[in-house]
């Protein structure tokens, strides 16, 4: 496992075990987390394209970073490369990924309460994951532009939201 991952999942692990980012106190409501990401690496700007070769090294990675943190739920688009970013964590969790087709309010709203105390992966675009990542911590995000290693941890309890932004994978460069 590079130095990198090792670094995300010890951080997350760290501020997942204890009590969500100190959101939860004791006896509190069950934590709700979010992982939200643009898809991995795509092989070309033409239509539904499947992950590049490093894409498919970052969709490895986020499966050696996310792979212990009980991940209960994955949804990704229609997309070919988004699902081709989640499929090795699906595999190794045993997990049936779930598609969705909108992201705007409404499915937000539906995801906080279908979801309440899971842990759950979001695989968008780079047009989409900042904006979900924004609405379900209740604040804005910056558009993420070209950038594929983003990962945002969206953090619910008791009615408190906290967000972390982090890196994961191996440079691009």
């Amino acid at each position: 496992m590079r130095k990198s991952t090792m670094v995300v999942v010890a951080v997350v692990s760290h501020l997942l075990g204890y009590a969500a980012l100190g959101l939860a106190r004791a006896g509190a409501a069950e934590e709700t987390v979010f992982f939200v990401i643009r898809h991995a690496e795509k092989m070309s700007e033409t239509g539904d394209t499947p992950l590049s070769e490093a894409g498919k090294k970052r969709a490895k990675q986020l499966c050696d970073t996310l792979k212990n943190l009980r991940i209960d739920t994955i949804f990704h688009t229609d997309y070919l490369r988004t699902k081709q970013t989640a499929e090795p964590l699906a595999t190794k969790l045993h997990i049936t990924p779930n598609v969705y087709t909108e992201s705007d309010q409404n499915w937000i709203d539906q995801l906080l309460s279908s979801q309440k105390g899971k842990r759950v992966l979001i695989v968008g675009h780079s047009d989409t994951a900042p904006q979900i990542a924004g609405r379900l911590a209740g604040k804005h995000v910056e558009e993420i532009g070209d950038e594929y290693d983003n990962l945002f941890i969206v953090v619910i309890a008791d009615q408190q939201k906290s967000m972390l932004r982090l890196k994961y994978g191996a440079s691009a460069d």
